[in-house]
């Protein structure tokens, strides 16, 4: 709620604001058990810097993954 209530606040200013999921990555944190998580943090993180690459008015205050998908509230 926060990133979409910036993205009202900031649009005035030209500020675009996004909230992004970085998918299942490959961290301490994150991997457990049998299963590996799908994706490296390199592989995160250089999508993420693709997406806010690319973001345009459109999809401020949008919910996007890794990807640039836009994933549902």
């Amino acid at each position: 709620m926060l990133s979409r209530c910036q993205s009202l606040a900031y649009k005035e200013h030209g500020i675009l604001c996004v909230a992004l999921h970085p998918g299942w990555v490959q961290t301490d944190m994150g991997s457990g058990g049998s299963y590996m998580p799908p994706l490296t943090v390199d592989d995160s993180v250089q999508g993420m810097l693709k997406v806010l690459s690319s973001i345009s008015e459109k999809e401020t205050g949008a919910f996007l993954d890794w990807q640039g998908k836009v994933l549902p509230w």
